[in-house]
């Protein structure tokens, strides 16, 4: 399930490339999974800004640029095309100096972890640039 490909998250060439291109050059599991994010987020610029159009994690990868929504897409159909389960989670945040009035929704990916050897342990855990 956690593999599985969405209209989202559709694999294409330029994405199982990105993907091969982390891949192989990491020695295992968890080594994947950090550079995954550390080259992503190196790689895509995050906007703040909320868009009014849903897009893919292939227009994200294509365009260099994406909010929340769509880097999550992003990292989700990344770490699949290399073997990583992983799923979308959604969320509300407290905002600052606001908080009392102001909530925001926010998104964020995270990857299963069944690898006692791996640092983030057992379970699911947020994919983080560390």
């Amino acid at each position: 399930f956690y593999l599985r490909e969405t209209a989202l998250t559709y694999q294409s060439d330029a994405i199982a490339d990105f993907a091969r291109s982390i891949a192989d050059t990491a020695r295992d599991e968890p080594q994947r999974a950090q550079l995954l994010t550390t080259t992503l987020f190196e790689r895509i610029k995050i906007m703040r800004e909320r868009t009014p159009k849903t897009r893919t994690a292939d227009q994200s990868l294509t365009e260099g640029y994406g909010n929340a929504r769509d880097v999550t897409q992003l990292l989700l159909a990344s770490a699949r095309a290399m073997g990583l389960p992983a799923r979308f989670v959604s969320g509300h945040f407290l905002d600052g100096a606001r908080a009392a009035n102001h909530k925001s929704a926010h998104c964020w990916a995270e990857r299963s972890s069944p690898d006692p050897g791996d640092h983030a342990g057992f379970g699911w855990s947020i994919y983080a640039d560390e």
